[in-house]
């Protein structure tokens, strides 16, 4: 039961009890002085009604409100197509001789390629004895490998004798000289016997003029005394074009 309907049934049962006892006393009934007081219940009873009704409606909490939570639908996500790079892929490095080339040769033969030549680097010692410039049955199976190859590009080939800067004086070689144009000579027609057109080959002697290493020790010497077989590309060839079939 509510307060409301409790404080108007208070307010009945008091009026009910006036009125009985007006009835039951004839001299109640006989003083109007005292009718007033059913309009004063009458009064209380609409002033306790209304302060009920206050009280109901009535909030005693220090809590505020929480305002309405805001539900902010996800944007849709329209997908997008890939970009493209517009970086060229990168090309790993080939070189023009191939994987049977440096499988072949293993590490008795280093592989250059410039811009307009390849060179095929081979140390003296493999090649000749000392102060000598006739192959050696090494020398020989060092160069098998390189025949077919060669057969194959029609590109003109150029053999270059390189010596260190220790001088030499024999009857058959005067110079460092004698002995770069003699190695190179070698090799030359070595390749020519093979089956190499002539006219494709040529031989150079640089001596000491072209070292890749300081002369002042025994390793940079060795170094320095080389033969290279260089490959020399077609003109508006890059190094990509010299495959071998």
């Amino acid at each position: 039961m509510s307060q409301w309907q409790a404080a108007m049934g208070e307010s009945g049962k008091a009026r009910n009890n006036l009125a009985l006892q007006s009835l039951d006393d004839p001299e109640a009934q006989d003083t109007e002085g005292e009718s007033w007081l059913i309009s004063y219940l009458d009064t209380l009873t609409l002033l306790l009604t209304m302060f009920v009704v206050l009280l109901t409606f009535a909030d005693f909490t220090d809590e505020e409100t929480p305002e309405a939570v805001k539900v902010v639908p996800k944007p849709e996500v329209i997908p997008q197509p890939p970009i493209e790079s517009e970086q060229e892929p990168v090309e790993e490095a080939v070189t023009p001789l191939g994987g049977v080339l440096l499988d072949g040769l293993d590490d008795s033969v280093q592989v250059q390629v410039e811009k307009d030549r390849v060179n095929l680097v081979i140390s003296d010692r493999i090649l000749f004895d000392v102060a000598e410039a006739e192959l050696r049955p090494e020398g020989l199976a060092t160069l098998d490998p390189l025949i077919p190859i060669l057969k194959n590009e029609p590109h003109r080939i150029t053999v270059e004798g390189h010596t260190d800067n220790l001088p030499i004086t024999t009857d058959q070689f005067p110079s460092n000289w004698e002995l770069a144009a003699a190695r190179a000579a070698s090799v030359v027609r070595y390749l020519q016997r093979q089956g190499i057109a002539s006219d494709r080959l040529r031989a150079v002697g640089y001596a000491d003029t072209r070292p890749l290493a300081e002369n002042d020790s025994p390793e940079g010497r060795s170094a320095n005394r080389r033969v290279e077989i260089v490959i020399h590309h077609k003109s508006g060839q890059t190094v990509q074009d010299l495959q071998i079939e």
